[in-house]
């Protein structure tokens, strides 16, 4: 037997709980070892001092304490204990509470005309308006004499059919000139609109047939830019003019002309001279930015002029210089 096995057996020998082939080899084994024997010592005095100790009772509640911080009661139990609990206290507070609350609310109801009058519109559908002008209402049945005779008070003459007709007929045609000046007032409204989209375009359509502003000479001495020294119809005419600085204004001719047809544009003009060479294009306003970001890979690209709005086709005046 092992000492690990023997201290194992420790409990059951102070309960006298062996049998006796156990308790035989745990004899055998403390013979010839002194640690369990001091192990078995030890166990036997804690044991005794254990029995020696007087009973502790527990303070009064501590059950009660204990059990529920042990086992908590769901949120929702706990709830419903508070609300309802006891129900013989809860239950006829809160239906006396909930038969005050409906009664103010009605008496509210019954005093305040503004509240039923809200209440009948929500109840009420909504008209159903319609801009086409439907036919005349027909008019309402005339009584018949004995229910005139019935419905006028005593000593007066009831009104005759025919008045109520034309009383009828001219309610007719007032509704009818109503909704007829509805409809103008909506045409003159449609019209004035279409009117306000077409204005950008008259505009544009104006500016493009007048005839270019001159441009008045500059003072003797003061610097030309390259949109001064192109002539008054050209800058009347492009909306966007710069000057381009290349190495070579024969390549960079060519590589311009090839990035503006790969835009979708066209060369409308091209002028040379001993310093620089003009190229007038028109590109689509939607490739106007890619435009002007593929003219890094050509030279410099130095704006002069650039009007506020593009139109759809940007014209766009290319000065080249070396």
């Amino acid at each position: 037997m092992t000492c690990d096995g023997a201290r194992d057996l420790f409990s059951a020998l102070v309960d006298d709980a062996l049998s006796a082939e156990e308790r035989h080899g745990l004899d055998a084994h403390l013979t010839g070892c002194a640690d369990c024997r001091r192990e078995l010592q030890a166990f036997q005095g804690t044991v005794a001092l254990v029995r020696s100790a007087r009973p502790v009772r527990a303070p009064i509640g501590f059950v009660d304490r204990v059990l529920p911080r042990a086992r908590p009661t769901p949120w929702y139990r706990r709830l419903a204990r508070r609300l309802f609990l006891p129900l013989r206290v809860k239950l006829p507070i809160e239906a006396a509470a909930v038969g005050v609350v409906a009664i103010i609310a009605l008496t509210l109801y019954r005093e305040t005309p503004e509240l039923q009058r809200a209440t009948r519109q929500e109840a009420s559908p909504p008209p159903v308006a319609s801009d086409a002008p439907g036919p005349p209402a027909p008019p309402p049945p005339s009584p018949r004499p004995a229910e005139d005779a019935r419905r006028t008070p005593e000593g007066t003459r009831p009104e005759p059919a025919a008045k109520r007709r034309s009383e009828a007929d001219d309610f007719r045609s007032a509704e009818s000139e109503i909704k007829g000046s509805e409809e103008s007032k909506k045409l003159m409204k449609d019209e004035g609109g279409a009117s306000r989209d077409r204005a950008p375009e008259q505009a544009r359509e104006k500016s493009a047939a007048a005839p270019p502003p001159m441009a008045a000479p500059p003072p003797s001495g003061a610097p030309t830019s390259s949109a001064a020294r192109l002539p008054s119809s050209a800058r009347a005419a492009v909306d966007v003019a710069g000057r381009l600085a290349v190495t070579d204004r024969g390549s960079a001719e060519s590589a311009l002309a090839d990035l503006v047809s790969r835009l979708g544009g066209v060369v409308l003009a091209r002028r040379s001279d001993a310093d620089a060479t003009v190229v007038d294009v028109r590109v689509p306003r939607a490739a106007y930015v890619e435009l002007i970001q593929g003219l890094a890979g050509i030279g410099r690209w130095v704006p002069e002029r650039e009007i506020g709005e593009l139109p759809d086709h940007v014209r766009v005046s290319f000065r080249l210089t070396v």
